[in-house]
């Protein structure tokens, strides 16, 4: 859980810690607050329990109609995020319509569906970039990038280092 906090394993999907403490009340506010302790400033609801009814035994919500929903949709982009995912085939999986799923997800995850693919391909490449030696190109392409100028300016945009740049500050620790 400790490398999906820090973004390695999942992007960083943050909206409002103290919103999510509120919320939930036991179990999820200790795990929450631990979490907290990693110095994560904010973190979004319902990915943050869809996380922990991943890799935890904790059982989901069971007042939460759209909590199985998100959580397929989630799966989804896990699995396809290198392919393209179109906002029909998503709001397939999801069982909306696209203009409903698209003001589902933004109200579930606080951001647009395209923005939360996008950083979730982003922060999958830079895990690659960490890990392996494939070239830019290849990751760039192994996470659903089929320009690489697109993708270069997009990591830089998001983590103020070019792929290349990423990579040796990674060589260094």
């Amino acid at each position: 859980l400790i490398g999906m906090i820090n973004g390695i394993i999942a992007p960083p999907l943050c909206h409002n810690c103290s919103t999510i403490m509120t919320h939930r009340k036991g179990i999820y506010s200790a795990i929450i607050s631990n979490f907290c302790q990693f110095s994560i400033s904010c973190l979004d609801k319902p990915v943050l329990l869809h996380h922990i009814h991943k890799f935890t035994d904790i059982p989901a919500p069971k007042n939460d109609p759209h909590i199985e929903r998100l959580k397929s949709v989630l799966k989804y982009i896990e699995t396809h995020y290198m392919s393209s995912i179109s906002i029909d085939e998503i709001s397939a999986v999801s069982g909306f319509s696209a203009s409903h799923f698209m003001r589902f997800f933004k109200s579930a995850m606080g951001t647009s569906f395209t923005s939360y693919l996008s950083s979730y391909r982003l922060s999958m490449a830079a895990r690659l970039l960490m890990l392996t030696n494939d070239s830019i190109l290849d990751i760039a392409l192994s996470c659903g990038y089929e320009n690489l100028s697109y993708f270069n300016r997009s990591f830089k945009k998001r983590y103020k280092k070019t792929p290349s740049e990423y990579r040796r500050g990674s060589d260094e620790t």
